[in-house]
């Protein structure tokens, strides 16, 4: 599995460290299906979701082999199935700043 550590930058972006990141802003993501990603998660007041559509909220949160979405001290987990979309997205429940992609290959 590959993780990324994840802290929040105010409530203006996700600030990722790991696979080859610094202290990256709402880094584009690429990720193959099949594989396992862990997000480790230190983001108080900053819910981060695994969704299928960019946006705030709960709604659309994608949960296809995902475990642990809307953590703010823990992890989020995604085994990427076979039949993810092409793209999925990052966000925070209640930040619209607080957001990525990530696109989805074989």
């Amino acid at each position: 599995a590959k993780n990324y550590n994840v802290t929040n930058q105010s409530s203006t972006s996700y600030v990722f460290n790991g696979q080859g990141l610094t202290d990256v802003n709402n880094p584009a993501l690429t990720f193959k299906r099949g594989e396992t990603y862990t997000f480790t998660i230190n983001a108080p007041g900053h819910p981060f979701y695994i969704k299928d559509v960019k946006g705030t909220g709960t709604a659309n949160a994608y949960s296809s082999g995902v475990s642990g979405n809307g953590a703010v001290n823990g992890t989020v987990t995604i085994t990427v199935p076979m039949d993810a979309p092409n793209t999925l997205y990052y966000n925070c429940e209640f930040h619209s700043l607080m957001t990525g992609v990530i696109t989805i290959t074989n």
